[in-house]
């Protein structure tokens, strides 16, 4: 799954993907910077 949203709503959409145990979250600078 990929989601894309703003700045505003990032940091909830993000701890709830990381506390839910079930997405891996991943930062998409540091990713790409390796496969890039």
């Amino acid at each position: 799954m990929l989601v894309i949203y703003g700045s505003g709503h990032g940091y909830i959409l993000r701890r709830m993907a990381e506390e839910s145990l079930i997405f891996d979250v991943l930062n998409t600078e540091a990713y790409l910077k390796q496969h890039l």
